[in-house]
């Protein structure tokens, strides 16, 4: 348990480890060996011996469990607890050691780790005693003692027993610590078991409705009837009278076996004794390496067989040191007397450390939930509770929140009726609820995950009005429930009004709770077996094409906003079971495990309706890969003082993509699902009236109108290809590479009027985030960039030279200019407009008229116009090869994170001549 009055840990610059954490690092590889694998032999007994005296030498905690610094003696630090649970798991491992060959000391071995386990757990105990006490300054030792133990008595009942949500977290990360101190604590005064609660708190364990089950823990449940059986035998608590036992929870009848309290978690993995028998099969593995023929493998599979039959019992620990151990004889051992092995054989290494390296053993230690069913004479009748959406409640507050591209789900779902019994647990109704709701309304790979709920209306209602404690009784009365969570109680802990009505309200699906959504592709990811595509739903026709072209998916294999599209789902009238993508639609992405969408850039759809469409139009783009174009607002006209636009060469529209799941043919509505892994969703297409032109940027979440809609066309390599119009002889790409090494230090603003100068880390976040500042009314013409030369002192700054424009698609010579005046002008008048903060150590200003398509095209030829990535290119250019001087502006290294101020300085027409960004 974490100390719950911390002292002033001694952590200082030079940090130094107690006596204790070095000499653990001589028992643990001294006595248990896994790099390499081998039998524990004697001199490994000789070997341990030091870091063993440093332990069993130890006089408490506070001297030989904390991280100390010399520099500061009269800090008393805080106990390295997971040092301390590092020793007590090694101490239940050192106690089952089997008997080593060649000598007769390995039972006292073992009875030395279970005589420094018991010393390591007073030690803790005193601690936690001596902080109460230092805490509680002027009471004596007995009133601490109880209030100690009290505050135990009341955070279990917080946290375990009280009715309503409880995290698991909790269970096994602070209750171990908890009984672990009650049972070494076996002296305890009987006052303090009578007055603090604690006795009860133990009884309630026992009989509580749900407790969760912690994996490499002994039962909670026994755990606490331990405890109670030894308080009950207690001299003191022989003498109470029959009411009192009943009072403190003593008169609970416990089973003449139940076995006395002890920290044991048995949770040593078998594994760990049989380090010898691994140490064979890698040996045999090796050997039939250096054995085998270029056509005999058969004797390298069958040591190779053995080694992966330890996966059913490696843990993580010995599973990483397989992995590692593999690895090192296929990569790091060999001589030219053992070549690396055939192709054959390292797939199957690679294979078998595959599967000890599944994320199995990352799962949540709380398996499962242990349910108490009490013996009643009278068995409880059945109710039938009604579950209904608050959406259903006219004036209910529909107030909800939603991140990222994920869509609300504002329809009013049908009732759910379970039928239940008041002593059931709360945690079984809910999850009965959970199960019977999702399949009528969630995607199954988008579950309902956490929702409230409560017996009357009045908490779903606008809080509007009321008082703070209105407001605060309200909250008390909804039920949170949530994914690792569990709900502690009974169905009669919930006041059941009359007509058995809960009102719940849902939460919003959240993908990056699902592993199959971010860490597998649409066609890898797997559906539960129970999940069958109903039989209205329709097969659509293969698109024309080869077959290596097309891949058909079934639909449900995309989750879109988690609530469109479902097996429940009859809306709209014409579903597609599955649709056709293009093959290479997705890559694997610069992240581990993340898999990106491919975006099909170049417009590919020959035919390009316009809407309105017909029924007929929209039923024909079902289950097909489509394209379409997103209107966008007409750019405003140039202001009349900007000087004369160039002659250019216009960007072409987006096009985006998706694929056609659903149509409705009577409101022309096509469901479409798009986006990347991580933004994938669900939009609807409006193609029964014609586009208009939009006033604002279209939000794409609700359903609009695009300007056309195709079906994908890929060509097929043996057919004609279609002539592309020439065009003049563009630059290269080579050319940016060029540009960037000549580090001009003059730049332009004003690029077709674009009198925008960015700020912020460019590099790392691009240029549309919300970190990057957008500094307007800049003064058209030629600037020039600076920064300080100061050691440890980051100054950046840009300024106004004078009237003229840059011509970027001139020669590359022309780019060659000299800095005209490399200091800031001293006369400048700041004003600070900005703080920009730093997470990656880089800072950037950029003029936005150089991410416009012809300043693009003129740099690298990119007919693209990949605005991101140029941006992110050259500011990190900049500043890696301490460039300083890119085009349109200057990118550095900070030297540091936090935040940056920004300052600019205005002429007398009121535009901005000077930008600076200092620390």
């Amino acid at each position: 348990m974490q100390n719950r009055i911390q002292r002033p840990a001694s952590f200082g610059p030079l940090l130094n480890f107690s006596p204790l954490h070095d000499a653990f690092n001589v028992i643990w590889p001294a006595l248990l060996h896994l790099t390499p694998f081998r039998a524990l032999t004697p001199a490994d007994i000789v070997d341990a011996e030091p870091g063993f005296t440093v332990w069993e030498e130890g006089s408490d905690a506070i001297s030989v469990l904390a991280y100390d610094h010399p520099g500061n003696p009269g800090v008393r630090p805080n106990t390295n607890l997971l040092l301390a649970d590092a020793i007590l798991r090694f101490c239940e491992y050192g106690a089952g050691i089997p008997d080593i060959d060649g000598t007769d000391q390995t039972a006292a071995l073992r009875q030395r780790f279970v005589a420094l386990k018991r010393h390591i757990e007073h030690a803790l105990l005193a601690e936690v005693r001596a902080n109460e006490r230092e805490k509680r300054q002027g009471r004596n030792d007995t009133q601490c003692d109880l209030d100690l133990v009290r505050s135990w008595a009341v955070e279990i009942r917080k946290e375990l027993l009280d009715p309503g949500q409880r995290t698991e977290h909790w269970t096994h990360d602070i209750l171990p610590w908890l009984l672990g101190y009650l049972t070494t604590w076996d002296d305890i005064d009987f006052s303090i078991l009578a007055e603090s609660g604690i006795t009860t708190a133990m009884k309630d364990i026992i009989y509580a409705p749900g407790i969760p089950v912690v994996s490499y823990l002994q039962s909670i449940r026994t755990w606490a009837a331990s405890l109670l059986n030894r308080w009950k035998s207690h001299p003191d608590a022989q003498t109470l009278d029959p009411s009192e036992k009943t009072r403190l929870g003593l008169d609970v009848e416990l089973p003449a076996d139940t076995p006395p309290p002890s920290t044991d978690t048995q949770s040593t993995p078998k594994i760990l004794y049989r380090t010898a028998e691994l140490a064979r099969d890698f040996q045999e593995f090796e050997d039939a390496l250096i054995a085998e023929t270029a056509d005999d493998h058969s004797r390298t599979f069958r040591a190779l067989d053995k080694i992966e039959a330890w996966k059913t019992e490696a843990e993580p620990l010995t599973a990483q040191c397989i992995r590692d151990s593999l690895y090192s004889l296929l990569r790091g051992q060999y001589t030219p007397s053992r070549p690396l092995p055939v192709a054959e054989v390292e797939q199957r290494v690679q294979n078998i450390i595959k599967k000890f390296s599944s994320g199995d053993h990352l799962q949540r230690r709380v398996t499962s939930l242990s349910y108490y069913t009490p013996l009643e004479n009278e068995p409880e009748p059945s109710i039938r509770l009604t579950f209904r959406d608050k959406n259903s409640l006219p004036d209910a507050n529909r107030q909800m929140s939603s991140f990222g591209n994920d869509t609300p789900d504002e329809r009013t779902w049908e009732d759910v009726v379970i039928e239940t019994n008041t002593m059931g647990p709360m945690n079984v109704l809910l999850s009965q609820f959970i199960s019977i709701a999702n399949p009528q309304h969630r995607h199954p790979l988008a579950p309902l995950t956490n929702f409230s709920f409560a017996s009357t209306p009045d908490p779903f209602y606008s809080y509007r009005g009321k008082t703070g404690e209105e407001v605060q009784e309200l909250r008390n009365r909804l039920w949170e429930v949530s994914t690792g969570r569990f709900i502690q109680g009974r169905v009669r802990d919930l006041p059941i009004t009359e007509g058995n009505l809960v009102y719940y309200n849902r939460g919003h699906f959240s993908r990056t709770a699902v592993q199959d959504l971010t860490m597998k592709q649409p066609r890898e990811r797997t559906l539960p077996p129970s999940c069958v595509t109903p039989a209205h739903w329709i097969r659509p026709s293969k698109p024309p094409g080869r077959e290596d072209i097309w891949e058909c998916l079934p639909s449900l294999f995309f989750v879109g906003s988690g609530h469109d599209l479902y097996p429940g789902a009859t809306s709209p009238p014409a579903i597609a079971s599955h649709v056709y993508v293009p093959r290479s639609f997705e890559r694997l992405g610069i992240y581990p495990h993340a898999a990106y969408r491919e975006e099909v850039a170049k417009d590919s759809t020959p035919v390009k309706w316009e809407p309105p469409l017909t029924s007929e139009q929209a039923l024909a783009l079902l289950g097909r890969a489509i394209q379409y174009e997103v209107p966008v607002v007409p750019q405003p006209p140039l202001p009349p003082n900007a000087r004369p636009k160039k002659k250019r060469r216009e960007a072409p529209p987006p096009v985006h993509w998706g694929v056609v799941w659903g149509v409705d043919p009577e409101a022309l509505v096509l469901r479409v699902f798009t986006g990347g892994q991580y933004q994938e969703t669900s939009i609807a297409l409006t193609v029964g009236g014609p586009c208009e032109v939009p006033s604002t940027k279209v939000d794409t979440k609700l359903p609009f109108t695009p300007k056309w809609v195709g079906a994908l066309t890929l060509v097929d390599d043996a057919a004609e290809e279609i002539p592309t119009p020439s065009v003049p002889e563009a630059p290269t790409v080579d050319r940016l590479a060029s540009i960037l090494e000549i580090k001009s230090p003059q730049f332009e603003v004003g690029i077709d009027g674009n009198c925008v100068i960015l700020v912020g880390e460019i590099a790392i976040h691009g240029i549309e985030s919300y970190a990057v500042e957008k500094l307007e009314n800049c003064k058209p013409g030629i600037w020039q960039g600076g920064r300080s030369t100061e050691e440890n002192k980051f100054a950046i700054w840009v300024r106004w030279l004078r009237e003229s424009s840059i011509d970027l698609s001139q020669p590359l010579e022309s780019f060659v200019t000299e800095l005209e005046d490399d200091t800031i002008v001293g006369t400048f008048t700041w004003t600070r407009v900005a703080t920009v903060s730093v997470d990656g150590g880089t800072m950037t200003t950029l003029a936005e008229g150089m991410t416009s398509f012809d300043s693009i095209f003129a740099l690298t030829g990119d007919d693209d116009g990949d605005v991101d990535g140029l941006s992110r290119y050259t500011a990190l250019h900049g500043a890696e090869e301490d460039s300083f001087h890119i085009p349109g502006g200057v990118s550095s290294y900070t030297g540091g994170d936090g935040g940056f101020d920004v300052y600019t300085a205005s002429d007398s027409d009121g535009k901005v001549v000077a930008v600076k960004v200092t620390e």
